[in-house]
């Protein structure tokens, strides 16, 4: 899409783009907590970028639990903003641009400074990235609901933005979950902020070749099946197209 916010983010991309290796390390090498740790290169390219910051000691923290105004000033920051500071509650500005944005609707946090829930993590990157992605279809969802095996336990109202973020490259679960109760690390939360700016970091959740079935509706159109929440009739549907050309054989 070319949108404002293409425009917004260009100088974020463009010096991205020109972010070397050595960059990246010189960047995150001021952080002594982050040696040998997953997310050492992409807090190096968000901490380049101006997006993220250490603590006061010189640390990063990534095990420590990001709050919800934290992750709201990375997505706001990530967005292309450029935010004064204020003399008050420092993340004000940046709350009131998410709120003017619709990343967060009025209400639906009762303390900014609270550690964030990944389901609310959700609603809020998926909103920030469908200011500038289009919005998937719903081609997947089935299949990506059968991945998710605590689906049942995310909130009916968040269902549709886990799957969205899954399909889209945004998020991604542990172990088959997704742990929609559960809080968000620095580390999780700059690795979420990443995949929205730079989409070649996106892995989006689709079938394998194996987890697909090819065959032909009542009309004798081309179909695929996925997996979806039964996973066990696929097995059974995929044991049966495999078994035809053996039997054919004979």
């Amino acid at each position: 899409k070319e949108t404002t916010l293409g425009y917004r983010m260009k100088p974020l991309m463009d010096k991205l783009s020109e972010m070397s290796s050595a960059d990246i390390e010189s960047f995150v090498s001021r952080f002594p907590d982050l040696k040998g740790h997953w997310s050492r290169t992409v807090v190096g390219k968000l901490t380049g970028l101006g997006i993220i910051n250490g603590m006061n000691d010189g640390k990063f923290y990534p095990q420590n639990k990001v709050q919800a105004d934290q992750f709201i000033k990375m997505a706001v920051l990530a967005m292309g903003y450029k935010v004064p500071s204020t003399s008050g509650y420092w993340a004000e500005p940046f709350i009131d641009i998410a709120l003017s944005e619709g990343i967060i609707k009025e209400g639906e946090i009762a303390d900014y400074t609270k550690p964030l829930t990944r389901e609310l993590m959700a609603r809020m990157i998926v909103r920030t990235a469908m200011k500038r992605d289009e919005k998937p279809d719903d081609k997947y969802d089935q299949f990506i609901i059968g991945k998710i095996s605590d689906y049942p336990k995310i909130d009916d109202n968040t269902k549709q933005y886990v799957i969205d973020g899954y399909s889209l490259g945004l998020l991604q679960g542990s172990d088959g979950k997704f742990n929609p109760k559960n809080t968000l690390t620095r580390a999780e939360a700059a690795a979420v902020i990443i995949r929205f700016i730079d989409v070649n970091e996106r892995v989006p959740m689709r079938p394998s070749e194996d987890e697909i079935i090819r065959t032909k509706d009542s009309l004798g159109r081309e179909v695929e099946v996925y997996p979806n929440a039964t996973p066990e009739l696929f097995t059974i549907a995929k044991a049966a197209q495999e078994a035809i050309p053996k039997a054919k054989a004979r």
